[in-house]
């Protein structure tokens, strides 16, 4: 009864080892598994992330093929129909050159058959209304150049000017009261018109009375007659010459040269003539 005690209670601590290493061995197999299923989990995720990316370039490169596959049928179309345009500009550039061709043959055609409808007419006469021909023609067309050209301008009349000076009294030194200013004149001026509108244009003041024949200049510039005493007075001369005409009736010429004079001696210090 002892013996079967003790071999149950071995029997019963050998069991009760094996249950605890079996437990243990267990217990230290589960981390390992843990791990393993982790880095199967993150090699799983590397292969399809993988994966993913091949795909995206391999669509990346299919798309790229696809438009380079495009604009190559496009500059291929483009070609072709350049293509097509040169050829029908060639093809109608041919004919034309094919009809100006065929014109000027039946051209020759027709002269070669009026040649021979004159053979009876030598070779020299031909040749001279040949030349004739020519010519006539040339004349016709230099009258046809010379008739279409722009008529010349013709030249701008010169203006008509005349030059006009007054002078002071030669006690007060002959002082220029206007020097040899020119005028633009019209046709059929005066000179007491020119007179009117030189100092008209300087702002020099002009007393005058009368007209055409009566007309008579009294004062200019404020300087009038008798004011040096009862000798004096304004005269005229044109061209160095002295006029008995009226100022208001002597008409004056384009490139004249008037001068007044003041006089102090009835124009005897200015070398008018007398009477």
């Amino acid at each position: 009864m002892v013996k079967k005690r003790l071999l149950l209670s071995v029997a019963s601590l050998v069991l009760l080892g094996g249950i605890g290493y079996g437990t243990y061995a267990s217990v230290q197999q589960q981390p390992t598994a843990v791990k393993q299923a982790s880095e199967q989990s993150t090699q799983s995720k590397k292969v399809a992330h993988k994966a993913v990316t091949k795909h995206a370039e391999s669509t990346s490169k299919k798309t790229t093929t696809k438009i380079k596959a495009k604009e190559t049928k496009r500059s291929v179309a483009s070609k072709q129909a350049q293509s097509k345009e040169a050829k029908q500009v060639s093809q109608s550039e041919q004919a034309s050159v094919a009809k100006k061709e065929q014109q000027a043959s039946a051209s020759a055609k027709q002269t070669s058959t009026s040649q021979s409808a004159t053979t009876a007419t030598p070779p020299t006469t031909t040749r001279q209304s040949a030349s004739s021909a020519v010519v006539s023609t040339a004349q016709q067309s230099t009258q046809h150049a010379v008739s279409h050209e722009a008529p010349a301008k013709q030249p701008e009349p010169a203006a008509k000017k005349v030059t006009l000076s007054v002078y002071g009294p030669i006690s007060e030194g002959n002082a220029a009261l206007i020097n040899h200013a020119s005028l633009t004149i019209d046709d059929g001026e005066t000179v007491l018109a020119v007179l009117k509108r030189l100092t008209g244009q300087q702002g020099m003041p002009l007393s005058y009375r009368g007209i055409g024949a009566s007309a008579y200049v009294k004062g200019i510039n404020g300087l009038f007659e008798f004011d040096k005493g009862p000798q004096n007075g304004w005269l005229y001369r044109v061209n160095g010459v002295f006029s008995n005409q009226s100022c208001g009736v002597y008409h004056v010429k384009s490139g004249d040269v008037i001068d007044w004079l003041y006089t102090e001696d009835l124009g005897h210090d200015r070398h008018a003539p007398q009477g």
